[in-house]
This record gives C-alpha cells, sequence and structure tokens, in this order.
C-alpha cells in the first residue's frame, strides 16, 4: 500500500478518536454550566452553535500536528517497498499519531482531574498538600466558557508544540531530498 493510503488511513483514524474527544468534552462542558449559545445564518436559513467553534479549531490543530510530526519523520524514498518497510512506515505513523493525541488528551483532561476535590482528598490523607488546594481552587471557579475556552487553547498548544519537537528530533534515517 502506497505512504499515501496509509496516511490517509491514520487520518481517518485519528480525526474519529479526535471527534470522539471533542464530542466527549463538549458535553461534559455542557453538564458542567456552559451554556450552548447559536447564531442564526441567513445565507443558509440554519443557525450555527457557538460552542463548537473551539472544539472545531482544536480538533484542526490535533491533525495538522500530526500531520506535521509524520511529515517530519517519516522517510521519503523511492524506490520498491518492501514488508519491512511498510510495517515500518505504518508503525511510524500509529506512533506519531498516538502521541499526538496522547498529549492532547492529557492537556484537555488532566487540569480537571488534578483539581479535584476527590483527588485532593486522597492526596490530603498522604500529605500536607492541602493547603495548596484551597489556595488554588480559585482558579477554577471560573465561568464554564472561560475554562471551555483556555483548555481547549491549552490543548491545542500543547500539542503544536511537542508535535515540533517531536518533528525536529534527531532520526537514525536519512531523508533523500
Amino acid at each position: 500500500m502506497p505512504i499515501e493510503k496509509r496516511k490517509a488511513t491514520v487520518t481517518i483514524l485519528l480525526a474519529i478518536f479526535g471527534i470522539i474527544i471533542e464530542w466527549f468534552y463538549v458535553n461534559y462542558m455542557l453538564n458542567r454550566g456552559l451554556e450552548d449559545k447559536t447564531v442564526k445564518l441567513t445565507i443558509v436559513q440554519s443557525s450555527l452553535p457557538l460552542v463548537i467553534l473551539p472544539a472545531l479549531g482544536a480538533f484542526f490543530v490535533l491533525i495538522a500536528s500530526w500531520d506535521y510530526a509524520t511529515g517530519k519523520t517519516l522517510p521519503i524514498r523511492g524506490g520498491p517497498e518492501t514488508k519491512g518497510r511498510e510495517i515500518s512506515l505504518w508503525l511510524g505513523a500509529a506512533k506519531a499519531a498516538s502521541l499526538v493525541i496522547a498529549v492532547f488528551v492529557t492537556a484537555l483532561f488532566l487540569p480537571y482531574a488534578l483539581w479535584s476535590s476527590w483527588f485532593w482528598s486522597f492526596l490530603g490523607r498522604f500529605s500536607g498538600l492541602t493547603p495548596l488546594y484551597e489556595n488554588t481552587v480559585g482558579i477554577w471557579q471560573m465561568n464554564a466558557l472561560w475554562k471551555y475556552v483556555a483548555s481547549q487553547n491549552v490543548s491545542a498548544l500543547f500539542t503544536a508544540i511537542i508535535a515540533v519537537v517531536y518533528g525536529h528530533r534527531p532520526s537514525p534515517m536519512r531523508k533523500i531530498k
């Protein structure tokens, strides 16, 4: 299978995972008090929910970050493809996709897990870190809209940074230019 088909297959799988993650996060935030406002579009006689715009932007950054990481790390060579090289290209694309999706999910959901009361009550049993939680809990008293937009932007930023760092790491294979 040519590299374009392999890359398209991994892109589709990554897009499906990205849509599921964004759908879950939007529903999570809607259940936590985020208001679902819509804007009427007069041209197409429809309405657009504004909540999906930051999610759409973060989704596109996720896909673009993966594309950048694979474009920088997958070898570009001519010649016939052997079975070992074909598996290597699949694994390289899957490795970049799993890294990008793991960073995105971690940056999106980790702050909510770390500042949850159950986590700090568990941690408070073993250490004296409860005052740290009490001093920083004010940040999480923000409006749900601000938390939603900040989380989407921070997760997209971390994903892009990790993709650039991953793309510029030294690799054992040299590219043909």
